[in-house]
């Protein structure tokens, strides 16, 4: 729930500071909320059954998203937007590519225990 509540607050200050309106950031979000859901299904079961390297299965790698979550970070750098939340995620990222992870699944984001990419 804090991710999500604390991602929105992020949407909209990027969407603020872009001069996008927020009526616009709600459309997209509506839009985007059956992606999304498939998504965390799929992180949950993928996780579930320990499917962490990437398949034919695959939805989303580790690589894509740490590539966008650069350039979320250089345009909240560059509207001076707090980042304290986001390079948290930015550092979760870099410590699994650090470990080889970078073409996993982005499941392999929830290893615990005695794996070394621990994000929880």
């Amino acid at each position: 729930m804090w991710g999500a509540l604390f991602g929105t607050l992020h949407a909209i200050a990027v969407s603020q500071a872009e001069e996008i309106e927020l009526g616009e950031l709600a459309r997209q979000w509506s839009a985007t909320a059956p992606v999304i859901d498939g998504l965390v299904t799929d992180l949950i079961k993928r996780t579930s059954a320990g499917r962490f390297a990437s398949d034919n299965e695959t939805l989303s790698s580790i690589s894509a998203h740490h590539g966008a979550m650069q350039h979320l970070l250089e345009l909240m750098q560059f509207r001076e937007i707090d980042r304290s939340i986001v390079d948290g995620y930015d550092a979760i990222f870099k410590r699994a590519i650090a470990a080889g992870h970078l073409h996993d699944d982005f499941a392999a984001l929830a290893f615990s225990g005695d794996r070394e990419v621990a994000c929880l």
